[in-house]
């Protein structure tokens, strides 16, 4: 203390104001720092707050369950034994060859197991507890939307994948290392898995909802499990295709797939969860205009990436496929359950209806009704054929050597032919629901088991009977196979003397369309009614 006194009384008065300015700068320094840290901190625990409360309890049973403990052991020591294992397996030559493909392999195939697989899976029994506990009951007359319970369901399943993805960063940089494999192409390998893994845990979500019965879950699971096992297979695959240089891709394409796929598949997982989270909604809101409205979006997204490639080569015409492939996959099973939709509406539905001219004009094909939804499908589908036709005989013009004219032809024309097909078996499930609706209730989801069953019908009836005729030996293609839609569309392959079946095939779909929309009576009329004024009031609290 005597020591700092005579060293404090021998400094010169200057040099006491220049220590007590330094002192109270870094004073206000400090204090500047830690109200900001204390506004950032308030700030933080407001997000925490607002965070959903469905992503906190799921995260925080998810990463305490048996399962998420169990394969996250498992999945670590299958990467070390691979790492140990594989290293030995590849001495000496992993000090001076490339060795980094059956490396990458083994790595990708143990990540893609939970990630394509377990993940998915816990997401749909999580939803499927809810529903068998009750607890979806309870959350739906909380402030909670059924919008913020599916999102924290998938978030928490994203959060799952995160978790196991860093838990491998390191082996996948190690194998890196081994050289062999381009960056981009690792990079395109972990974006195809995690891409998929989202879009399959968003359907695993979509599809729990669907039935509320052991059977019908049991009924739902087997399809589940078949369309992981195909991904998982699938996307193997392409990861091997990949990077034993099958897909010769340039820079661009590189990206320009990367990108596509990204947005594609963020897209068609929204619109998964959007489909989920209007099942979970009570049976009095109008759930079909939002299906609607997310289906508009998709096609849109989906043509437009396709017509985003046409000046690509190996990516355009990959673009091209699946694009087109997909759109129709996803009307093929939308358009049947549009048309089986119940044309009654409740008072709080009717509240909601179009009313001014313009109005009707533009918004009746989205409010809920089977001829609304027939007419809403089937502009899309020409639309999607006519947009789908201009970009192959543009794909084609800019690379005549890759495609040939009559190839663009066939494609364009079975994808034409594909949707004549599925509104004209729309239209039969549509006149089999009602039939069925007089004497019990029917879900939308039997109108699409009606149509595939009108489908199968069209191909062995008339196959059946004229093989009859001919003494069940072998013939050829003829004009009462025009309900047969695959026979049908092969032999528009091998034959160009068609127009008259594709054009009674279309007479027949906008026919039954035109019947079902004069049916419904008082479609283009005026249906909305005046809100109450107790409603108001109450939405106006709110």
């Amino acid at each position: 203390m005597a020591k700092d006194f005579a060293s404090a009384w021998l400094q010169k008065p200057g040099d006491l104001h220049l220590n007590r300015d330094i002192a109270d700068q870094q004073s206000m320094n400090v204090g500047f720092i830690a109200r900001h840290l204390k506004r950032l901190d308030d700030q933080c625990q407001t997000w925490s707050d607002q965070t959903n409360a469905v992503l906190i309890k799921e995260s925080r049973q998810a990463l305490k369950s048996r399962q998420f403990l169990i394969t996250f052991s498992i999945l670590l020591l299958v990467a070390f034994g691979v790492t140990v294992a594989g290293s030995l397996m590849l001495m000496p030559g992993i000090y001076t060859e490339p060795s980094a493909k059956p490396m990458l392999y083994a790595y990708l195939a143990t990540l893609g197991v939970p990630m394509l697989l377990i993940v998915p899976l816990s997401a749909h029994r999580s939803v499927e507890s809810e529903i068998d506990d009750g607890t979806l009951e309870l959350l739906s007359i909380t402030s909670m939307s059924p919008w913020q319970i599916v999102w924290g369901k998938t978030a928490t399943a994203v959060l799952q994948m995160m978790l196991y993805f860093v838990a491998l960063l390191p082996c996948l940089a190690f194998a890196f290392t081994l050289r062999g494999i381009a960056l981009d192409s690792l990079l395109l390998a972990v974006l195809m898995l995690a891409l998929a893994g989202w879009l399959l845990v968003c359907i695993a979500i979509a599809i729990a909802p669907l039935a509320s019965a052991r059977r019908g879950r049991i009924a739902t699971l087997l399809p589940l499990l078949l369309l992981l096992g195909l991904t998982e297979f699938g996307v193997g695959s392409a990861i091997v295709a990949l990077f034993e240089r099958e897909w010769i891709l340039s820079p661009f394409e590189t990206i320009h797939t990367g990108i596509a796929g990204a947005i594609a598949s963020i897209s068609l997982g929204i619109f998964a969860l959007i489909l989920a989270a209007t099942q979970l909604q009570p049976s009095t809101e109008n759930r079909s205009s939002l299906i609607r409205w997310s289906l508009m979006a998709v096609t849109t997204i989906g043509v437009g990436l396709a017509a985003s490639g046409i000046y690509a080569v190996e990516a355009g015409a990959i673009t091209l496929a699946l694009g087109f492939i997909t759109l129709m996959l996803i009307w093929g099973g939308a358009t049947p359950m549009l048309a089986a939709e119940s044309g009654v509406m409740t008072a709080r539905i009717s509240r909601e209806l179009p009313q001014t001219f313009l109005e009707r004009v533009c918004l009746t094909w989205l409010t809920p009704g089977p001829g609304t939804g027939l007419v809403f499908a089937g502009a899309h589908l020409v639309t999607i054929c006519s947009v789908g036709r201009l970009l192959l005989f543009r794909f084609q013009e800019l690379h005549s050597n890759d495609i040939s004219r009559s190839d663009v032809r066939f494609v364009s024309d079975a994808m034409t032919l594909s949707a004549s097909y599925i509104l004209f078996y729309s239209v039969g499930a549509y006149v089999l629901i009602g039939f069925i609706r007089r004497y019990q209730s029917v879900r939308v989801e039997i109108g699409l088991a009606g149509a595939i069953t009108l489908a199968t019908a069209g191909v062995l009836v008339p196959y059946f009977f004229e093989g009859y005729a001919n003494d069940f030996r072998e013939f050829s293609y003829s004009g009462w196979q025009i309900t047969n839609a695959p026979w049908t569309i092969i032999h528009r392959s091998m034959s160009t003397s068609m127009p008259a079946q594709i054009v009674l095939i279309w007479l027949m779909t906008g026919l039954g369309i035109a019947l079902v929309v004069l049916s419904e009576r008082g479609l283009f009329r005026p249906r909305r009614i005046a809100e109450p004024e107790r409603v108001r009031q109450e939405r106006q609290s709110v």
